[in-house]
């Protein structure tokens, strides 16, 4: 019985061990452990050739696209003024669009002269026969004329930069205007004389002499007789 027992308990640790109910020791078995493989690091050449290069500088910036230039002096052609209409006896308005036309033709530099009379012949019969219509062509169109030189020291810039000369005649526009009520920001005259021409300024400046109180600015742009 006991030589039984033992029998039965060495095959049945036999099987145990080959179907791995039991841990099974190497060292037992006489097995020689495998080695435990280290993680792989590379060699101190293979990181640098691994690592960005950060030595280099970073490439530049697309640059931004240039600010188209603003040109009055540009301008394409658009034909004649208007020829006079029907005169005052006929129930017309005689030749009011065609002259204030005409004026700023020759008083405003080349495309806000070509936007003001393009506006001025497309008014109707009825507009060309309004003043205030006929002129508010000419002071939209200097309204949005291209700015003049940089304005120096009158206006807190760079004290080395002389005034341009459309500063130095609007200096003197306002003086003469003294107290009225009417007379123009530096702005405004700044704006509206960039777009006219060395004889426009002068007409302009003639106007506002004796017509600052009653006409104002808008009222002597590039003018020649009384609206």
């Amino acid at each position: 019985m006991l030589v039984t027992t033992l029998a039965a308990g060495g095959a049945g640790g036999y099987v145990a061990a080959e179907k791995r109910v039991f841990p099974v020791v190497d060292t037992w078995v006489g097995r020689v452990p495998a080695p435990v493989a280290e993680p792989a690091h590379p060699s101190p050449a293979a990181s640098a050739s691994i690592a960005p290069d950060t030595s280099a500088p970073p490439p530049p910036l697309p640059l931004a696209p240039a600010a188209p230039t603003c040109d009055d002096a540009v301008a394409t052609p658009i034909g004649d003024c208007p020829g006079p209409g029907l005169p005052t006896v006929e129930g017309g308005c005689a030749s009011a669009a065609s002259v204030r036309c005409n004026e700023l033709r020759q008083s405003l530099k080349p495309r806000v002269a070509a936007a003001a009379m393009e506006c001025i012949t497309k008014l109707n019969g009825a507009e060309r026969c309004d003043p205030s219509r006929i002129h508010l062509c000419g002071h939209l169109a200097l309204s949005n004329a291209c700015p003049d030189a940089p304005p120096g020291p009158a206006t807190g810039a760079d004290a080395s930069v002389p005034p341009s000369p459309v500063t130095t005649l609007c200096h003197a526009i306002i003086e003469a205007c003294g107290a009225s009520p009417v007379a123009p920001a530096m702005a405004e005259c700044r704006q509206l004389l960039s777009g006219m021409t060395d004889a426009g300024r002068e007409k302009t400046r003639a106007c506002m002499k004796t017509h600052c109180f009653d006409r104002g600015l808008v009222g002597c742009e590039a003018a020649t007789s009384a609206k």
